[in-house]
């Protein structure tokens, strides 16, 4: 697939305000791109060191330098440039600043609904061409915040719910998204692309969605920073479903400060119309996460670690090995940051949970029932699709779909069953399933041994939180070492049909916190302090294979000698 033309062709369109004198200025040269954080842009706009527009610009033509080889992003916004100089305006001539994503870039996962030039799709061209009704409550919170929606990012094909043979990040509209750290690699989840574009630089901030645990998954293996919420806390309004039950919208971000300021933007509102889960929010206020970012943070923290998740010691791959070694060898520096670490809090149920939770039942019958509810709510649906047989037939059709070797069988397997999400059995095993994810785990285990939050390697982290909603983030610890035998993705069928490799030297891996339902800030707060002391991303991790070279001062060249005086200002 061929780069959108306005890819590269609309950097030119950018403008720059260089007012200050250069001794004034806190950068020294501009920061990279790599590792450019909120507070960066901050201080960046605040000393008129380079506008939205600048930042824009940068990445849009970093994201030209590598979308051939690892096709992070479907589409970039049209109406990108223009945004930014609105936003830019309002900051330096009106003296209006919404907040501190005020002129942020923020790339998209492709099945969040906006209500501008861009394709909501989720990744198929069953959606290509049809129009929301308006913005999802993410993407409208998101632009009340001052942000930039830069574009809609890759993913897998209906975030991965369609069938067992196939890739993590293909899509029919975007291709095969790819991770950077090492040839071929496997994005991981089906936000893989927001996790491959905060990793790279491509954008400030990316938003992923997560059903069970496509934000969690790929920000571990892209050495990037991830959260999912607690579900409810960010409203689902027109993003296209899986199962409202499991579906949570979550940052993705190089850092934890800066997934802090994104969740805060993004989150409610409390009672939010377009999805009820939203009244469970506990507070009428949404917290400024970022406050809980402190260095100390850990100081006093009560973690346990529920050992009994890993796989038994006799069936450790490699890769579990180097993961759960890594892991016990920073437990000392937990303690030294203050933490007191209770080993063993182990899940009180976890054959029960290991035998009895129903994953695929819950999205199987959510999805029957929550995709039709979307179609209906389009303002224009140019395939006439309107629920999950029709989709289906569509689908097998289309040859851009890849159907038979892409295959659909979680739709038959969907469409031959009975229940319905009226269904006893089906509401049944979907509290079944929220007791297995709370009481049997994660509160068991909390409430046994008075704990904040539980702590481990990211890999076993996520799949009980989400059937009971709780919060879950990630945040780099390392990576698989240069003997590390390479592992070719599964994703059903023959792995190597797709020739993707899931575990590879170089490709990192993360530590996650677990916490309490709306527990958002304590895991926040643990993570920053765990963050700031060991800096892995940045000082630890390899640097990818794939780097972009496109910086700020390249974007800041070219506008102020192309139209520098476009805002009315000093040059």
């Amino acid at each position: 697939m061929a780069l959108l033309p306005f890819l590269v062709a609309c950097i030119t369109a950018v403008t720059v305000v260089t007012a200050a004198s250069s001794s004034q200025f806190p950068f020294q040269p501009l920061p990279d791109l790599f590792s450019l954080t909120v507070d960066d842009i901050i201080t960046g706009f605040a000393t008129n060191q380079f506008t939205s527009a600048d930042l824009v610009s940068a990445y849009i033509a970093r994201t030209a330098e590598v979308q051939q080889a690892l096709r992070p992003v479907i589409e970039i916004n049209p109406d990108a440039l223009l945004i930014a100089q609105t936003l830019d305006n309002e900051r330096l001539i009106q003296n209006r600043t919404r907040g501190p994503l005020h002129g942020v870039p923020v790339l998209l996962k492709n099945n969040i609904g906006t209500a501008d030039q861009l394709n909501t799709t989720a990744g198929s061209y069953a959606l290509y061409g049809s129009i929301v009704p308006h913005d999802s409550t993410v993407a409208a919170n998101l632009r009340a915040a001052g942000a930039v929606i830069l574009g809609k990012a890759g993913l897998s094909e209906w975030a991965f719910w369609r069938g067992t043979n196939n890739s993590n990040g293909w899509s029919a509209r975007g291709g095969q998204v790819k991770g950077a750290y090492y040839e071929d690699q496997d994005p991981s989840g089906s936000s893989g692309g927001s996790a491959v574009a905060a990793g790279l630089g491509l954008t400030a901030l990316a938003v992923g969605t997560d059903t069970g645990g496509s934000v969690i998954d790929p920000a571990n293996i892209n050495g990037v920073v991830g959260i999912r919420p607690s579900t409810g806390l960010t409203s689902r309004s027109v993003v296209v479903p899986i199962t409202v039950v499991q579906d949570s919208v979550g940052p993705i971000t190089r850092t934890v400060k800066d997934a802090a300021y994104l969740l805060s933007a993004m989150a409610g509102p409390k009672g939010d119309p377009g999805d009820n889960y939203t009244n469970a929010i506990p507070f009428t206020t949404i917290p400024d996460y970022a406050s809980y970012c402190i260095a100390s943070g850990l100081q006093g923290a009560k973690l346990g670690i529920p050992r009994n998740i890993f796989p038994a010691s006799i069936n450790y791959t490699e890769s579990d090995i180097q993961q759960i070694d890594a892991f016990n060898a920073i437990l000392p520096l937990l303690a030294s940051l203050g933490a007191n670490i209770t080993d063993n809090a182990d899940y009180p149920e976890i054959d029960a949970y290991s035998t009895e939770a129903q994953f695929t039942l819950a999205l199987d019958i959510g999805f029957k029932h929550d995709f039709p509810a979307y179609m209906s709510q389009l303002k224009f649906n140019p395939t006439g699709i309107e629920d999950l047989a029709g989709l289906l037939n569509w689908t097998q059709k289309f040859r851009a779909e890849q159907y038979p070797l892409r295959s659909t069988d979680f739709w038959e397997d969907s469409l031959a069953s009975n229940l319905t999400t009226e269904s006893p059995d089906y509401l049944a095993a979907i509290a079944h399933n929220a007791y297995l994810g709370s009481n049997a785990t994660i509160q068991g285990a909390l409430d046994a041994y008075g704990l904040d939050a539980l702590v481990l390697p990211t890999a076993y982290s996520v799949r009980p939180a989400v059937f009971a909603g709780y919060p879950v983030i990630t945040v780099p610890l390392g990576y698989f070492n240069a003997t590390t035998a390479v592992v070719q993705a599964g994703g059903g069928g023959d792995p190597t049909v797709w020739g993707l490799n899931s575990v590879a030297p170089g490709i990192p891996f993360g530590l996650s916190f677990i916490g309490p339902r709306f527990g958002e800030a304590q895991i926040i707060q643990f993570a920053y302090a765990f963050e700031q002391a060991t800096m892995i991303r940045y000082q630890n991790l390899p640097l990818a294979k794939f780097m972009p070279v496109t910086q700020l001062h390249t974007a800041v060249a070219q506008t102020e000698s192309e139209c520098p005086d476009a805002l009315g200002l000093p040059k």
